[in-house]
Formats: C-alpha cells, sequence, structure tokens
C-alpha cells in the first residue's frame, strides 16, 4: 500500500490525470452517440406520422365508396336497422373527413 502511495506520489499524479482525461473522452463519445440517436429517432417519428395520414386518408375514400355502394346501390334494403343507422352517421363523418381532405 505504501509503495503504490510512494509511486503516485513521484509520478506526480499523471496516472490520476491520464484517466480522467480518457473518462472525458468516453463521456463526451457517449453525448455526442446519444445526439444522433436522438436525432435519427426524431426523423422515424416524422416519417412515421406521415405514413399514417396518407394511409388515414387512402382508408377514408376507401370508406366512402364502400358506404355509397352498401347503401344507395343495395336500394335501402334495410334502413329500419340499427346498423344502417350506424352506417349512415359513419358515411357523414367520412364525408366531412373527405371534403376537408378535399379542400
Amino acid at each position: 500500500m505504501l509503495k503504490k502511495v510512494k509511486k503516485l506520489r513521484i509520478m506526480g499524479g499523471k496516472k490520476r490525470a491520464w484517466n480522467n482525461k480518457r473518462k472525458k473522452k468516453k463521456r463526451k463519445r457517449k453525448k455526442e452517440s446519444k445526439k444522433v440517436i436522438e436525432k435519427n429517432d426524431e426523423k422515424e417519428i416524422i416519417k412515421k406520422e406521415e405514413k399514417n395520414k396518407e394511409d388515414n386518408e387512402k382508408i377514408d375514400i376507401c370508406n366512402v365508396n364502400f358506404l355509397f355502394f352498401l347503401i344507395f346501390e343495395s336500394g335501402y334494403p334495410a334502413l329500419d336497422n340499427n346498423v344502417s343507422k350506424f352506417f349512415f352517421v359513419y358515411l357523414k363523418k367520412c364525408i366531412m373527413i373527405s371534403c376537408d381532405l378535399m379542400l
């Protein structure tokens, strides 16, 4: 124990300083890598949001076409049922959404 302490005193703490520099560099590299990862994550999130918006637009327009076919082409067969009421409400929502998209 005493020998190690004497050696460090003789070296003037050079070993400790070298070790601290190494640790600083390591911390700096970690921070830089975290920044790069965060930037990539943000880009991926933005891309996913854009894809979701496009997919939602396509789905809404397809649903409107399907519901028009279901209700109007079939000659109003089941307007008394609860199912058709649900479809009518859903159709109104889809038309509103598609009109907003067209504007």
